[in-house]
């Protein structure tokens, strides 16, 4: 070995151990300028597997720096690099595509977004099974990247994929619980509604219940056929797969002192227990915006707007039929993912002098439902203060018994997300009686 070759070695080792100890995220430029020395010496030395690793270092540290221009073409370098790199790593260039796509989200650059993340599914599509939270999550996203875009078509696809792909997750879970199973004979029907999360590889934990009937042992039952069931082999790739909520509900219904099946379920499930539910995941943006009838919920918000338009003729404050209109408009909004769209309307009402410095029905109302935007969001402790506070009111019950209804699950909701189970049941109670008292 010659001395020249045995310094440059010596140089990756030395320049190695100082981007080691340096913190990953310095607020200054010392991390970036040791990167760059290794760098140098991985192109001196001809070694595009390093280049790659130290260009993606450089990356990860100018994005939390918010070098927004910096972390796009230490990206791009890196991307440059893996067709350099060994087969077994081709799943590099779709960590950076998928990268990408989430930067440009952040953004708001939807179409670049879209690009890139449709690339990233292209390149692990055959690495996943159907039931793979990888294909969900990208196809989900994309569903939602399109809707924002106005494309029709291409949001209508990927839903469709999305959908698919839901459906073939839920039925291996189902299938799994199913076959496991068994619960003793009750002599009154039982029901109970869980919580649980699904991560990549297959594990089913942190198990919930809410609104169940609380019978001595049906939970314990339900909560062994979710832990004796999982969902392996997911083979997600770990990239893109965060562990997704999953609403499974168990029904034991007797008529005549026997079991019955309950609500229907395909491919010929156990009696006892209906279809799981699935939901978006944490941080995952919004839930599925985009259904088949894209056309006629864009119909419905627009007539919706003419409808408050029209009737909203108090510009400083705000009439009980007019906040009615606005809830309703807001819950479309909501229905298409697009909450931010929601909590601009409610707050430019609640802004308005008369609802601002005065307490109204329809102020209380409007609370609620930003409430209801504010859950969508998943910021349930601002979610929960909304709800709080309108429900506390006064004028709380001269609201439409409807809308009650539908702002009391909400805020149990929000408290059962929260794990705040006692609060949680309260809630529900109070809608119960809501509901018993106006039958």
């Amino acid at each position: 070995m010659s001395k020249q070759t045995s310094k440059s070695i010596l140089s990756i080792f030395a320049i190695a151990s100082l981007v080691a100890v340096t913190p990953a995220y310095s607020n200054d430029a010392a991390s970036e300028k040791a990167l760059l020395q290794a760098l140098a010496v991985a192109q001196a030395n001809k070694q595009p597997a390093t280049q790659y690793e130290v260009y993606r270092k450089l990356a990860a540290h100018a994005r939390k720096q918010k070098w927004n221009d910096k972390f796009v073409a230490y990206e791009k370098a890196a991307l440059a690099l893996c067709p350099a790199m060994p087969q077994a790593n081709k799943t590099k260039d779709a960590e950076i595509y998928c990268d990408l796509g989430n930067f440009y989200l952040e953004k708001d650059k939807y179409a670049l977004a879209a690009e890139n993340l449709e690339l990233c599914l292209n390149i692990v599509r055959p690495m996943c099974s159907e039931n793979s939270l990888t294909t969900l999550n990208l196809e989900d996203a994309l569903s939602e990247l399109y809707v924002k875009l106005g494309d029709k078509s291409k949001a209508a696809h990927w839903n469709k994929m999305a959908v698919a792909h839901s459906r073939s997750l839920m039925e291996t879970i189902q299938g799994r619980i199913k076959a496991v199973w068994f619960p003793q004979k009750w002599p009154s029907s039982m029901h109970a509604l869980a919580l649980f999360k699904v991560n990549g590889r297959g594990d089913l934990f942190d198990i919930r219940f809410s609104d169940s009937s609380q019978a001595a042992g049906y939970l314990d039952a339900c909560r062994e056929a979710i832990k004796g069931s999982d969902a392996k082999p997911m083979q997600s790739w770990q990239y893109y797969a965060p562990a997704v909520d999953v609403e499974f509900k168990f029904d034991y219904n007797v008529h005549a002192g026997s079991q019955s099946t309950g609500q229907k379920i395909p491919n010929g499930a156990r009696p006892g227990y209906t279809a799981p539910t699935p939901h978006s995941p944490p941080g995952h943006h919004a839930e599925l915006a985009m259904l088949k009838g894209i056309n006629k919920i864009n119909d419905e918000i627009n007539k919706q707007l003419a409808e408050f338009i029209a009737i909203d003729t108090e510009k400083t404050t705000l009439s009980l039929p007019a906040a009615l209109k606005a809830v309703a408009l807001s819950e479309q909004y909501l229905n298409l993912g697009q909450a931010d769209k929601a909590e601009a309307l409610i707050k430019d009402l609640l802004q308005r002098p008369g609802l601002s410095k005065a307490e109204s029905t329809s102020k209380t109302m409007l609370q609620a439902e930003m409430g209801c935007i504010l859950l969508k969001e998943q910021k349930l402790p601002d979610a929960s203060l909304a709800f709080k506070e309108s429900s506390e009111s006064p004028l709380f019950d001269q609201i439409p018994l409807s809308e009650q209804q539908r702002f009391l699950k909400s805020y149990g909701d929000a408290q059962f997300k929260q794990g705040k189970e006692t609060e949680a049941n309260a809630i529900y109670a109070r809608r119960a009686a809501l509901t018993d008292a106006n039958k």
